[in-house]
């Protein structure tokens, strides 16, 4: 997550009545997946008394305090063998279209390079959010070169000079391994 965006967990729950009482649930937001990390924060959402067999809607917002990566926990605290209490359709929205602009009809980036100069060139339609791999592989899959671009980055230039005649690609991924860039070139 990024310091200061507003993060939307949006999730459907309802329960099966079978002659309990009702059923309980909170949202607990951490930054370990373990439930000793969770144990003895502050919930970010809690409901009571869920008796509903209905989906009922639930919209839990999270301002992230810091970078870094946080858990949404669930945590269900009924008594024993009250209901069933089912959870659907569990979705995380930051309410930005993208971490990094997204490859559509018309390109979110322009690669330039020139066999006779060497120069490889990108400029991106926004900066960066946050850290990605820049990756130049021959034919073979061999790494050329590589580097990392850190968040605001919108441009990049780099003299291919040092490489042999051939085919190449360079590609640009987040972190996570999504592809932002990927493109054929000669040198």
């Amino acid at each position: 997550m990024v310091q200061g965006v507003t993060y939307t967990l949006e999730f459907w729950y309802k329960v099966n009545l079978f002659g309990g009482t009702s059923e309980s649930l909170e949202i607990i937001v951490g930054t370990e997946n373990s439930a000793a990390a969770i144990t003895g924060l502050s919930p970010s959402w809690t409901q009571t008394g869920i008796i509903s067999e209905s989906y009922q809607q639930a919209l839990v917002t999270y301002v992230a305090p810091n970078d870094g990566v946080f858990y949404f926990s669930f945590h269900y605290f009924s008594p024993s063998f009250s209901y069933i209490l089912m959870i659907d359709d569990v979705t995380v929205d930051s309410g930005v279209s993208s971490t990094f602009p997204e490859l559509t009809a018309e390109p979110a980036y322009n690669f330039r390079s020139s066999p006779f100069t060497g120069a490889l060139t990108f400029s991106l339609s926004e900066p960066l959010l946050s850290v990605a791999t820049l990756r130049i592989s021959d034919s073979l899959g061999r790494t050329a070169h590589s580097e990392t671009l850190q968040p605001g980055a919108q441009e990049w230039f780099w003299l291919s000079s040092k490489l042999m005649a051939g085919n190449y690609f360079i590609q640009l991924k987040k972190h996570d391994g999504e592809l932002i860039l990927s493109e054929q070139f000669l040198r």
